[in-house]
C-alpha cells in the first residue's frame, strides 16, 4: 500500500480502539429502571457500567463469564479493566477479585484448553491493565471467579478493552517516556525518543489481525509543546503499521 506524506493540520482528539464484538455474556442487568447491559462495558463511559443480574431470583453468581469475538486469526496480548466508578453506597458492589483469561478459536470455555492468565484484582477504583504473551484465536474468555467481598454475588465492569498484537516498539525511548505510553489510553503520559537518538524516529504497531487500515490519530503532548510531529509518513506492511516521522 502506497505510503501517506505531508505537512497536516493535527486534530487533537483521541479514540480508544474499536471495540470487539460481545459474543455472549452469562447475565446483565437490563430493566426499565437500570439499564447496565454489557455494551456499557465498551462505550468509552466510565460512568456508565456492567452490572451482573441481581433483580430477580435466583440472583446470577460467581463465576461470570464474558466471551469477546475478536476476528478469525487475532493475536491478544492483553486487557484493560476499570471497575464501577464513584463514591456512592454500592458503587464499590460487584469488583472482582480473581479472574481467568482464555483465548481459543472456540467460545466454550470447556472447549478452550490451558488459562493464559489469571490474576486478582486490587479492591480499588483504579484502572487495570493485565498484559500476558501474544496469543493467537478468535474468542477471549473473561471469567470473574470471585469478587472482592466475599458476600457478593455479582459482578460489574465500567469499561473494558483488549490489547491486540503484541506491545508496539519504537526506533528509541527515553528511559521514563516508553513508547508503551502511546497506545495506554491516558492523555497525560507520552512517548518520548530518547536524547541524543539520530535518524526518523518510528514506532511499530502490530495490529494483531490482518486489517485495512484507513487512518491513524494522533493526540500531541498536552503539557508542553515539545516534540510535536508536523511531517510523517505512513506504511501498512502485511500485519504492521509503521509510522515514520
Amino acid at each position: 500500500m502506497p505510503s501517506q506524506a505531508g505537512n497536516y493540520t493535527v486534530n487533537s482528539s483521541f479514540r480508544r480502539a474499536t471495540a470487539p464484538i460481545v459474543h455472549s455474556i452469562s447475565s446483565e442487568e437490563y430493566s426499565a429502571t437500570d439499564d447496565n447491559r454489557i455494551s456499557n462495558a465498551f462505550d468509552c463511559n466510565p460512568n456508565t457500567f456492567w452490572h451482573s443480574q441481581y433483580s430477580s431470583s435466583p440472583v446470577a453468581g460467581y463465576p461470570h463469564e464474558l466471551v469477546l469475538d475478536m476476528g478469525s486469526g487475532s493475536i491478544v496480548s492483553g486487557f484493560t479493566y476499570l471497575p464501577r466508578q464513584g463514591t456512592c453506597d454500592g458503587c464499590e458492589n460487584g469488583r472482582i477479585r480473581v479472574y481467568e483469561i482464555y483465548i481459543s478459536d472456540s467460545p466454550i470455555k470447556a472447549n478452550s484448553g490451558t488459562v493464559v492468565k489469571t490474576g486478582t484484582f486490587a479492591n480499588n477504583a483504579a484502572l487495570e491493565t493485565v498484559s500476558f504473551p501474544a496469543t493467537q484465536g478468535r474468542y477471549l474468555i473473561f471469567v470473574a471467579q470471585s469478587p472482592v467481598r466475599s458476600t457478593d454475588n455479582w459482578a460489574t465492569i465500567a469499561e473494558f478493552t483488549v490489547k491486540r498484537g503484541t506491545a508496539p516498539t519504537a526506533s528509541s525511548s527515553a528511559p521514563t517516556s516508553p513508547v508503551l505510553n502511546a497506545t495506554d489510553n491516558n492523555i497525560n503520559t507520552i512517548w518520548q525518543t530518547a536524547t541524543g537518538a539520530t535518524g526518523a524516529p518510528f514506532i511499530i504497531l502490530d495490529l494483531g489481525i490482518e486489517s485495512n487500515v484507513t487512518g491513524i490519530e494522533y493526540l500531541p503532548r498536552q503539557s508542553s509543546t515539545a516534540g510535536r510531529i508536523t511531517t510523517y509518513d505512513v506504511f501498512v506492511i502485511l500485519l504492521l503499521t509503521l509510522v515514520l516521522v
